[in-house]
Parts: C-alpha cells; structure tokens; sequence
C-alpha cells in the first residue's frame, strides 16, 4: 500500500498451488481502480478438486540445499465440502555467500456448496521466513583489479568465530480471506471477498555515529579484513576505545561505553484490512461488470537495537518526546546534548511513525463480444487517503502527533479492441490514460523525520497505448506487440550523496517526464509431444524527457540548495533496454524433463548521479553496464506414489 513493491518471499506458500500465472501488460484488461504502468499479474490458485489427491516434492539446487513441498486436495465430499492444504520448507547457504535462507510456506482453502448457487471459500496463506541479503554493489574494480570476483559479498564477516550478516529481512505476512460466489441468476452474478493481512518483520543494519562508517557511500566505510570480509572485531574494539561520564537531568551519574557502531532492526510491520467486490451482468453478447475496492492500512515503522558491540549503551537524540538534556564529560572534551537517552537491546531509536492509508474506489466495464468482434472499456476512480503518526520527534503539549489527512483522487481511462483475422491470427489495439497518487513517502517532506507536507508534488499522468498480432496455431504460436507510455510529474529519491560535513543525503527530484516506447516479440514451437521450444525479444527505448529541479536537505530536514538537473534525454536506468532469450524443454518420458532456459541482456544503463548533472553542456550518456547472459538448467522427474 505504501510503495506497490512485491516481496516474492512473502508468497512462496503459493508456489505448489499456482495454476495460472497470467501477465498483462501495460493497462491490460484487469479491473484495477489504481493500475501499474508496466502491467499487472494475476495468480490464480488451484479450484477445488472433485478427486482424493496427494503430492509430494522434493528440490535441490545450487541455490538452496533442499526444498521439500506436499499438496492434499480432499476431493468435493457428498454434503459439498472441499479442502485444498499445502506446504514447503526450504533451507540453503544462498547463491551468493553470506546469504543463507530459511522459509515455510503454507496454504489453505475450505470450500462449501451452499444450495446451487452460493460457493463460499476460505483462504488462509503465509510465508515465515528469514534471509540474509548483499546489498553492496561490486564495482569493475572489485571484480578485476582485486580479484574477488562476481560472488564475493561485502556485507558479512564473522564475530566470535561465527559468520555475522549485515542485512537479514525477516517477515510473516499472513493473508486470510473469504469469498462469496452468488449467481443471482443466469446472467447476473455476484463475486465478493474481504480480507485481512497482518505483516511483522523487518531487516537489519548498521547504525554509526562515525560519518566514515555509513554504509550508503561505498564498500570501504565498515572496517574489512583482508580477505574483503568485514571486521566485526574491530567494531567491538574501537566501541570499547573510551569510556566515558553521563550525567543526566536528574543528577543520575553512568560510566560507560557509549557504541560508534550498533546493529538495529528496521520494522516495518502493518494491519491491512480490505473488501472488494463485482457484480456481473450478461446481456446477450453485452457484459456489464461494476464493482468497488475499500482497503485500510496500518503500518508501524521503527528501529531497535540488536547489537551493541561490546558497548554499554547507545546515545539516541531522535525520540524528542521521551529525550532528556545529557552532559557529556570526556577527558578532552564536555558537552551537552538536549534530547538525549541512552538506550540498550530491545529499545527503540533513529524513528518511529506510523503510516495510515485509506483507498475508496470503484469501477465500470462494458465488454463487447460477438462475432470476430472484442471490445471493451473500463472507468475507475479512487480517493486515496494518506496520514502520519509521529511518535518520536514531537510533544503532544506542542503539536499534534497525526498530520492531517492528504486526499488524492486519481481516475482512469481504458479500452481495447480485438479482431479476429482468422481462426488462429488476432489483431488487437489497447490504450488509455490514468492518474496515480504519489507513493506514501513523498507526501511527506520526509516519512521518517516528522509530519510536514511537501508543497511541490502533482499526481502522476500515465498515457500508453499498444498494438499487436496474436498468430497460433497446432504446432506453432507467436505474438508481437508495439508499446508507447508518456509518464509525467514522476517523483524520485536520488541515490545517497555526500555533504560538506561529511555527512549523506538524497535528492528529491519532483516532476520527472519519461517516454518509455519498444518492440516486444514471443514464440513458441512444439514440433513433437515431448519437445517445446519459446523464444522471447524486447527491446526498448526509455529516455527522461526534460530537466527538472531537486531540492537537497540535509539530516535535520533544512533545505541546503535547490539544483537545476539536466537530465533531458538521458537513459532511463536500472533495467536492460534489449532482451533476447529461449527455453528449451524436453520430456523424453512421462514424468521426466529436461529444461534450459538462456537470456541475453543488453543496452542497460545505470540511473544518473544527481551530483553529475548539473551542466548544461554536459549529456553524455549514464554508465552502460556490459552486456551479459543468464543460463538456468533444471531436470525433474514426477512419479505417483
């Protein structure tokens, strides 16, 4: 709800009851009040069976040790119950070292036949799981010139002998829903679900008072080993370095180890709450569908300590409600600091808000189908509401500590044709226009450091269309399709950027324009039952259009400077603009397959630097990685038990 992101590791409890996968692009077809521009996915899960089944699995890989999944379905029983149950467990060191993983996944479905035309169905899924991650990127210089190669990991070391992560997300996103099937009669039916969602978990960091230790600006600011490792040990002793005298508001005298360097969790936990509903009505070859999407959100958002370090206590300044004066007395130096607390394991620091949206919406379909003739058109419109809770940095005698709601309508536009050429070719047209609300974050000057409302942004306007050929026949199918997409008023957060003080900061970059146009191509060819051949190409043309300003502030949210970017023309970043790949699957006996999949990637550039546009005369082009390829091989074999 607050930044669209799909975390695949929140959803592997679908993975052994996934039937379809569907991927639209584009606006697509989906009744969606609020669409993506790049498209929309649809998992649908396995219906009910009518028969008694069971099925076990069993994975290795180089990738995870062993994965270990079942799927029981009850069959349809005489008084019209069915139960759909799955599960997995997976373990592994990770592809890159230093990541190991450890998840379950779970899923459940209860459904009953009420009378002929009422079907209630429960669902209830999850994923508990923890990983460790590598977020540190690798230079060209770390792979060629220190010779660590593409697998080494900045972001681990070890810590009284043991392997010690930096990054680990650890989450459990439950999702219980039930749904209502009503054929209210022949040619008119009711489909309604509400559903309930309860996320808990975070990832893990460094916290640093030593700017030099900040992790964002490059691979070098935590102490390494010699073999690129990190040296935790030198963490430990460079926190136990100076003790130091606090005297606190109440003449309360410590001596102690305050931390330079700490570990923290950063909890990002949410309620989400929501009912959606359809009603369908069929007129002859006229189909009407409207219907509404209510959702409420919660999130919490905090840091806490996990680590000290050898240290006895960190020195927070952020929880300004709770933060006392502290006199500071060192051997060189004495100094106070006016909202401070020495916080231990467990206690909260750096920020604590919590994030409320309300979405209200609905939409309209007419679908048109007869003959060699398919049309459609959607409208939708939505308010959505955003509000912040700070619990930190305010005193509820000064200021409130909720913001004032933010309502921002967005609607949308669409439609689509069809025709069919011939039985086996399909020509179609799609298009449209929406409006979408800026994410969470930039309603805010900044959601972590208190309530103020930024004054300069706009909703976003999305205009796309797409034009394309479908050709299938026994033996052979191929698709190919040509996009445009204008998207104004984008909103970013740059990438980290140094202060004079040493310190690191973003630009906010307000009322970004890009123009993103391509060719995209599908084919595949089965010439024999047990041999299957897809081929996929794209390639693409994404470039910013126009120069926009940034406003640079620094860590206590002061405007520092106002820069004009010259940004107009250069490379949309961070994803391959050419694609080329192919899949090769054999089954040479029943059960038994063979499958190679290869992809080419190229013209992929990276996002511009903010510090690196700021001439007029200067266009040239972001960096371009080089090119390079993927190669997964599978085999598998499925026998009845």
């Amino acid at each position: 709800m607050e930044n669209a992101r799909i975390y695949w590791s929140n959803w592997v409890g679908l993975l052994e009851v996934t039937d379809e996968v569907q991927i639209q692009k584009g606006l697509g077809n989906a009744r969606i009040v609020l669409p993506s521009v790049g498209g929309t996915l649809n998992l649908r899960t396995l219906s009910p069976q009518t028969e008694r089944r069971f099925t076990l699995t069993t994975e290795a890989s180089n990738i995870y040790s062993s994965r270990l999944s079942f799927v029981y379905h009850s069959g349809l029983s005489q008084k019209g119950w069915a139960l759909t149950l799955a599960g997995n467990r997976t373990v592994g060191p990770g592809y890159i070292p230093g990541t190991d993983l450890s998840a379950w996944g779970y899923y459940l479905a209860l459904s009953k036949e009420v009378g002929t035309r009422h079907r209630l169905l429960l669902t209830a899924l999850g994923a508990p799981q923890w990983h460790y991650q590598r977020f540190t990127y690798l230079t060209a210089r770390d792979v060629d010139t220190l010779y660590r190669g593409p697998f080494h990991n900045y972001d681990y070391g070890y810590l009284d002998g043991q392997r010690y992560g930096n990054f680990r997300n650890f989450y459990h996103k439950p999702l219980i829903s039930l749904s209502h099937f009503w054929t209210i009669s022949p040619r008119v039916n009711l489909l309604s679900s509400a559903y309930m969602s309860f996320g808990r978990g975070g990832g893990s960091g460094i916290l640093a008072v030593r700017s030099e230790w900040n992790p964002r600006a490059s691979t070098t600011r935590l102490p390494l080993r010699y073999d690129g490792l990190i040296d935790w040990e030198a963490v430990r002793t460079n926190n136990r370095a100076r003790r130091d005298t606090f005297i606190r508001a109440n003449g309360d005298t410590l001596i102690g180890y305050a931390a330079n360097l700490i570990h923290r969790n950063s909890i990002n936990s949410h309620n989400w709450y929501g009912l959606v509903s359809a009603l369908q009505w069929t007129l002859g070859p006229l189909e009407i569908n409207t219907g509404i999407d209510l959702r409420y959100y919660v999130g919490y958002h905090y840091r806490e300590v996990t680590n000290l370090f050898g240290a006895d206590f960190w020195i927070d300044t952020f929880n300004v409600r709770e933060g006392e004066p502290l006199r500071v007395v060192r051997s060189d130096t004495t100094y106070v600091l006016r909202n401070a607390r020495l916080t231990r394991i467990g206690d909260r620091v750096n920020y604590d808000y919590d994030s409320y949206i309300t979405w209200v919406g609905g939409f309209v379909e007419a679908r048109y189908n007869k003959g060699p003739l398919t049309a459609s058109l959607i409208f939708a419109g939505a308010n959505t509401s955003y509000q912040r809770q700070e619990n930190f940095r305010y005193r509820p005698e000064n200021q409130p500590l909720r913001s004032p709601a933010v309502n921002i309508f967005s609607y949308t536009a669409k439609g689509g044709l069809g025709v069919r050429l011939t039985d086996e070719s399909l020509l179609y047209l799609s298009g449209g226009y929406f409006t979408r609300p800026p994410f969470f974050q930039f309603v805010f000057v900044n959601d972590r450091a208190g309530n103020e409302l930024a004054q300069n942004y706009d909703v976003e306007k999305i205009l796309q269309g797409e034009a394309g050929l479908r050709w299938q026949s026994r033996l052979f199918a191929a698709q190919v399709a040509g996009y445009w997409i204008r998207w104004k008023d984008k909103v970013l957060m740059s990438a980290p950027i140094s202060l004079p003080d040493g310190s690191f900061t973003q630009v906010r970059l307000n009322g970004l324009s890009a123009l993103h146009k391509g060719i995209e191509a599908e084919v595949g060819f089965q010439p024999l039952p047990w041999l299957r051949l897809t081929g996929i190409g794209a390639v693409g043309d994404w470039r910013w259009e126009k120069d926009v300003f940034g406003v640079v502030r620094d860590n206590n949210q002061q405007i520092v400077d106002t820069v004009e970017l010259f940004v107009g023309g250069l490379r949309v970043g961070s994803a391959p603009q050419t694609q080329v790949g192919g899949i090769l699957r054999v089954e040479p006996q029943p059960g038994l397959y063979f499958a190679l999949t290869a992809f080419y990637y190229d013209r992929f550039w990276a996002s511009f630097d903010p510090e690196s546009r700021t001439n007029p005369a200067d266009r040239a082009q972001p960096w371009r990685l080089p090119a390079y390829s993927l190669v997964d091989v599978a085999a598998g074999y499925e026998a009845a038990l």
